[in-house]
């Protein structure tokens, strides 16, 4: 049973207080999920199980909002916004569409210069991030800290990230990114600092299996 299951998960969670300890009566939450190009990620099966829990904690439907992690991708049609979250989800809750180039802040500088512009309502609200652990050619590995960077940043912030993914010194990739590094991969490293100025609460990954 998927509702028992992943319930148990939000009561157990790794390296994080229990669900209930970090949502309360009266929050403003957003949840971060990924665009129509991650559809594997499946959010559509356990994004209700999740705002029910916000639901049963006193948080009202006008206090939850979805944010697409678009980066810099186009928005959905409508039809594909019920593909991701749902159709009973998508009439209830106000759902936004992040625009890379449109109602950012901006946070600070990483130690690798990337000036970091995040969709304000990550910083407005509670914040949970949905996203989906799948091998990345530049980041090593998709999932978690990908929800922050690229997904809610600034275009500029986005492609300050990828030059990353090119050799300073020569005319080739750079040698220290690449399918499942994250040591010392300086894209990953970016992208970590980035999602620590946003501090988000929880986060909940979809890992790939054979189905």
């Amino acid at each position: 049973d998927l509702e028992k299951e992943l319930n148990n998960l939000l009561d157990n969670p790794i390296d994080s207080k229990p669900f209930n300890e970090i949502f309360m009566k009266g929050d403003k939450i957003v949840i971060v999920v990924s665009d129509i190009t991650r559809l594997w990620i499946q959010t559509i099966k356990f994004l209700p199980i999740v705002v029910k829990r916000l639901n049963e904690l006193g948080i009202s439907d006008e206090n939850i909002a979805i944010l697409i992690a678009n980066g810099t991708h186009r928005t959905q049609t409508p039809e594909e916004l019920v593909k991701i979250v749902g159709k009973d989800l998508s009439e209830r809750l106000e759902i936004i569409e992040h625009d890379s180039n449109n109602n950012t802040v901006m946070l600070g500088k990483t130690s690798k210069g990337t000036e970091v512009e995040i969709n304000k309502l990550v910083i407005d609200r509670k914040v949970i991030l949905t996203g989906g652990i799948v091998h990345h050619l530049m980041a090593g590995f998709g999932g978690g800290r990908k929800s922050i960077l690229p997904g809610v940043a600034s275009t500029k912030t986005i492609f300050q990230n990828h030059l990353h993914a090119l050799d300073p010194e020569e005319d080739r990739s750079n040698p220290l990114i690449g399918v499942g590094v994250t040591k010392g991969n300086p894209i990953n490293l970016d992208m970590i600092e980035a999602a620590e100025m946003v501090n988000p609460d929880f986060l909940i990954n979809s890992i790939v299996d054979t189905k």
